[in-house]
């Protein structure tokens, strides 16, 4: 019994170590890393133009659903927050279902912030 349990919870519990997918991996380097940063905290110069999310941050994380992100992903985000006019292309004619959903995951397991 102990042993069944133990490999339910092996499947249950989220894979946070493990490296992501090398094809998600390049995915997210070519199409979100200028903006969002390698790590997903959104530090780079445009990042901090934009004043964009850090998405690492735990309160991030729990507020935003894996729809919010799947809609700005595929249709963009033309809007003015705060004085801050923020345009992020529509990628809904370049990927897949499959890739967009490898994407949410990728954001779900980016390391969290101190």
């Amino acid at each position: 019994m102990d042993r069944v349990l133990a490999l339910l919870l092996l499947f249950a519990l989220p894979a946070a170590a493990e490296p992501p997918d090398k094809k998600v991996a390049r995915l997210w380097k070519a199409k979100c890393s200028a903006c969002h940063g390698a790590d997903g905290r959104g530090q780079t110069e445009t990042g901090k133009k934009l004043k964009l999310p850090d998405f690492t941050r735990p309160e991030w994380q729990a507020k935003t659903t894996d729809e919010f992100i799947r809609n700005r992903v595929t249709n963009g985000i033309l809007e003015t927050r705060d004085g801050v006019e923020k345009e992020m292309p529509a990628f809904k004619d370049e990927l897949q279902p499959e890739h967009l959903d490898a994407l949410i995951a990728l954001i779900r397991k980016l390391e969290v912030a101190p």
